[in-house]
């Protein structure tokens, strides 16, 4: 009776609640919260945690550098004019973040309530699109349970407040896979699938523009996308020929980007690459060098962005396995069950009680807790999947997440880099794992009938 009791609650509050209800909660909970880091660093009521503009010195290093140069382009946009603006090659999310420093900055400051319209957008954003992607692939109930959780996600509420280019990247990665899914789940038309085929195109660009580092996950994510249509077409015997167009187009596109990223000169800066240099007038110059784009040779660019985390952050009390290097194909191939270890399940349950250097104890027992929580997730995903082993967009998922979090795990060896960087992959295995949940706490449910009802449908009951 208390497993029917418990499982009754869940269902009766997706099936009764509003998208945009849950949208207008989560909306007054970050801006409170936006509100309340402002005002604890206005006070230096926790000073080693929060600075004067609301900004995590602990756990959002990376904010207090990409304000210097957020504020640089405030003051070229306003010397120099927007056509200076649009040809600086500043990364693109501080790029998003000056405009809105230089609207409301003389009002409100140059602090993070500055960034609010912009980061409520991304978080909203990310929301709605675990809510389609949970109903696209399974139904209503599951989005709604899934995005419910993610509104709540601690460490990631936090991260959402500050300067970072993570909320934009883990919106883009949704918007790339919610697009896969629609392609794999429903014959389209030419127009649709010629729509959809861009707008991943247009999720992949973004994650480039944000992420060059993760082009190779984009390309196996696309061609995981074609694989799965393929073999529906085999299994069902019924040709989806231009929802297969589709999918050949955007892996196309996806291909495409690093030719159109040297064309257009749009690379990705990582902070240690860009620099403020004060001149003589009083502006400032933003000085940066080119970050190597993707080379030819995979195992090259694997070992040099590994290299690259390695020596950004030398100190780290989270680093792990700081002295493994690449330098074949099959060294990296010995190190994959390694990278899936650490892609899911660090950090290990041996850090969770450890002061960490920056996040000290706190930081470290909340990223336990969700660790521990995503352990379960983990676990109800694999439930999810055995009861739906012939659905193909579930795997979509699955594999998707996989090749995330092994990405992850060969080339990030800083924890504290990699826990914000996985924040997309992880919303993946929640909504299986929710799914799952619902399997296993009652077999009644298990039938539930996938809700087809258009994605322009957002709002209803």
């Amino acid at each position: 009776m208390r497993k029917q009791s418990l499982l009754h609650n869940l269902m009766a509050y997706a099936g009764s609640a509003r998208l945009s209800r849950l949208l207008m909660l989560a909306a007054m909970l970050h801006l409170l919260l936006v509100i309340a880091l402002n005002l604890i660093g206005r006070y230096r009521l926790l000073p080693y945690t929060f600075d004067v503009n609301g900004i995590g010195t602990s756990f959002a290093v990376d904010s207090t550098e990409y304000r210097k140069y957020i504020i640089a382009l405030v003051d070229l946009l306003e010397r120099d004019g927007l056509l200076a603006w649009i040809k600086n090659s500043t990364p693109f999310h501080v790029k998003l973040y000056s405009i809105c420093y230089a609207i409301l900055g003389n009002w409100l400051g140059y602090t993070t309530l500055s960034a609010e319209p912009l980061n409520l957008a991304y978080y909203l954003l990310i929301l709605v699109l675990v809510f389609l992607l949970g109903r696209e692939v399974f139904d209503r109930r599951v989005g709604m349970l899934a995005a419910s959780l993610i509104a709540v996600w601690p460490s990631l509420l936090l991260h959402t407040t500050q300067l970072l280019r993570d909320p934009l990247f883990i919106a883009s990665v949704l918007a790339l896979l919610l697009v896969c899914a629609v392609l794999l789940n429903r014959e389209c038309s030419w127009r649709g699938a010629l729509a959809l085929a861009c707008a991943g195109g247009a999720a992949a660009n973004i994650i480039w523009l944000v992420r060059s580092q993760m082009w190779e996950v984009m390309i196996a994510i696309a061609s995981l996308n074609l694989c799965l249509l393929i073999l529906s077409v085999i299994r069902k015997r019924f040709v989806k020929v231009y929802s297969l167009l589709g999918g050949v187009l955007m892996l196309l596109i996806v291909l495409s980007l690093p030719a159109l990223g040297r064309r257009l000169n749009l690379y990705s800066y990582p902070p240690n690459m860009i620099s403020i240099k004060e001149q003589s007038g009083g502006g400032r110059e933003i000085v940066y060098s080119r970050q190597n784009p993707p080379g030819s040779s995979l195992v090259a660019r694997i070992g040099r962005l590994r290299s690259g985390f390695v020596t950004s952050y030398p100190g780290a009390g989270s680093n792990i396995d700081g002295d493994v290097e690449f330098n074949s194909f099959y060294s990296i191939i010995l190190y994959l069950p390694r990278a899936a270890e650490i892609g899911f399940l660090a950090p290990f349950p041996n850090m969770w009680f450890v002061a960490g250097e920056q996040v000290g104890l706190a930081g470290r027992l909340l990223s336990g807790f969700e660790t521990l929580l995503m352990y379960v997730l983990e676990i109800l995903a694999a439930i999810c999947l055995w009861r739906y082993r012939r659905l193909l967009s579930a795997w979509l998922l699955f594999l998707a997440a996989t090749t995330g979090m092994l990405a992850l795990g060969l080339i990030v060896s800083n924890i504290a880099t990699l826990y914000r960087m996985r924040y997309a992959f992880w919303m993946l295995l929640i909504i299986l794992g929710m799914k799952g949940a619902l399997v296993l706490l009652s077999k009644p449910y298990e039938a539930l009938a996938r809700d087809e009802k258009p994605l322009s449908v957002l709002f209803e009951e």
